[in-house]
């Protein structure tokens, strides 16, 4: 959609990464048993794309434009969560949350 017919809109880094995780519930990631970090020499980073097994990678870069398998999935995920349960100043609209509710598990810890 675009305003005025000049500028475009732009996605919402929420719906980005709503868009992904119904790709990874797709591919049957079961978010309670995903772990978001993992440590590396002593240090807890972010998983990403490439950390996940048994997902199909081209099939969600097909689906979400932009992203790699270096894209830091469980950082998203954090953010999505936090603004589900409204933690952080990231705002979700109520479309998003209906969006993050029909994948099951996608908002709790």
């Amino acid at each position: 959609m675009q305003f005025l017919g000049l500028i475009p809109d732009k996605e919402t880094a929420t719906a980005r990464t709503l868009k992904i995780c119904q790709c990874l519930y797709e591919d049957e990631i079961d978010f309670t048993e995903l772990k978001l970090t993992k440590t590396i020499k002593g240090k807890s980073i972010f998983i990403t794309l490439n950390d996940i097994p048994g997902i199909d990678i081209e099939q969600i870069k097909s689906k979400v434009k932009g992203i790699s398998g270096d894209t830091k999935i469980g950082k998203m995920i954090t953010s999505l969560r936090q603004a589900y349960n409204k933690t952080n100043r990231m705002p979700m609209s109520e479309k998003e949350r209906e969006q993050a509710d029909a994948i099951p598990r996608t908002y709790t810890r």
